[in-house]
């Protein structure tokens, strides 16, 4: 059973294979307990949630680590959940977990270094979300290309704070031509008020 206000919500009750729906038989199958700020998304019928759930979600930095991230981790196999649509929609939720921002964990954390994320959603069309953190307050410079190396897009953004942000993308040039399907490479650059320099590019893709 997905439980409200969780990334599975409104999807109700649905069943997992005893062996009867061509997959496997799961006769016993484990609970889980969200722990360091990992949460409960889902519930076993007719079985208290204190003991353990059916699967848990994370967000947030990670025991021993120094960047935000993300985990859905469920105690049933996934490919005997049924029925089909079901299975569908757990994996929609998911996705759309993983190509939101960590907005309510980045806000208030700075890094420790020049951040880059994969832009998201990628593929894309027609707008896609590029973040990235600073470690200090400082100017950031962002240029995109088109597969041949040609500036297309550029945009410069002066005495930033320390933090993350997210800067908006609709395909289009600088003169707000639109821009055609293919991949186009990111490039972020970042100058620190102490005089520290950073740049990370990466590939995304514009699908029409």
């Amino acid at each position: 059973i997905s439980l409200s206000q969780t990334i599975f919500e409104g999807i109700g009750e649905f069943n997992f294979d005893n062996g009867d729906h061509g997959t496997f038989d799961v006769d016993y199958p484990d609970v889980i307990k969200g722990i360091n700020g990992g949460s409960e998304i889902l519930q076993f019928k007719d079985y208290p949630l204190t003991h353990g759930g059916a699967g848990v979600a994370f967000e947030g930095i990670f025991p021993n680590g120094s960047l935000p991230g993300k985990l859905v981790h469920l105690s049933i196999p996934f490919e005997t959940i049924y029925p089909t649509a079901i299975r569908t929609s757990l994996m929609e939720k998911v996705f759309e977990f993983f190509n939101s921002p960590l907005t309510s964990v980045e806000n208030d954390f700075i890094p420790n270094e020049f951040v880059l994320h994969q832009n998201y959603p990628n593929p894309f069309n027609p707008t896609t979300k590029i973040e990235y953190g600073i470690p200090e307050t400082g100017n950031v410079k962002i240029e995109i290309f088109n597969s041949i190396g040609q500036l297309v897009h550029s945009n410069k953004f002066g005495n930033l704070q320390s933090g993350y942000q997210v800067y908006n993308w609709t395909a289009a040039d600088n003169n707000g031509n639109v821009l055609s399907s293919g991949i186009y490479i990111y490039r972020v650059t970042f100058n620190g008020s102490t005089g520290s320099e950073y740049f990370k590019s990466k590939k995304m893709i514009l699908l029409k």
